[in-house]
């Protein structure tokens, strides 16, 4: 596994390098000024986003995240408006922006991972593992994914946290750098079909 996360890293060029080296502190300004805009803590706005995110677009995801702030701060109601997202995901996100209680709604390895992600870009230790972090690991780009057991999630982020150690940076910037690469990858090589399955 750490060898192909290695091998996707050493791919990447020199901007998906340097955009992946920096995004999660982007994205942590991004929910800041949406914080600032809709007048939540930064932490709800992250865990909206984060509890969004399974088998949503990037860039989608943040557009969602507004929906649900814009929903909540009109009165309506969860049944009274769409966005992106799984619908028990969207139900979650909706709850967060109700409630404020993070904790209660936000469930799951990778969105909390996410979260942390997205919070603490300096000083978390914590990987997104989703599936671009799964085909990445696996040798898998192309293909679609279902789930990822407990027991292949942890064995993945332990081997980006052993390539961001061999490359000396946080894990979560060599799982943004890989990201990206993979991404675009798919995309020059038409492997559109499954790029969030």
């Amino acid at each position: 596994m750490i060898n192909n996360i290695k091998r996707m890293f050493n791919w990447a060029t020199r901007e998906e390098l340097d955009e992946g080296l920096v995004w999660y502190n982007h994205q942590h300004n991004q929910i800041a000024k949406i914080a600032d805009e809709y007048q939540y803590p930064l932490n709800v706005v992250a865990g909206v986003t984060s509890v969004l995110s399974p088998r949503v677009a990037w860039s989608r995801n943040l557009t969602a995240t507004r929906i649900v702030l814009n929903a909540v701060n009109e009165g309506k109601d969860f049944t009274d408006f769409v966005c992106d997202g799984m619908r028990i995901n969207r139900y979650k996100a909706y709850m967060i922006a109700c409630t404020w209680d993070v904790d209660e709604w936000l469930r799951g390895p990778k969105v909390e991972a996410f979260y942390d992600n997205l919070c603490n870009p300096d000083t978390s230790e914590r990987v997104t593992v989703d599936v671009w972090a799964y085909r990445i690991a696996m040798n898998a780009v192309g293909q679609a994914v279902k789930t990822v057991s407990p027991k292949v999630h942890d064995a993945i982020e332990d081997a980006y946290i052993g390539a961001g150690i061999e490359f000396g940076i946080a894990p979560l910037k060599v799982q943004a750098v890989t990201w990206l690469s993979v991404i675009n990858l798919s995309l020059e090589n038409g492997l559109t079909n499954n790029l969030y399955n």
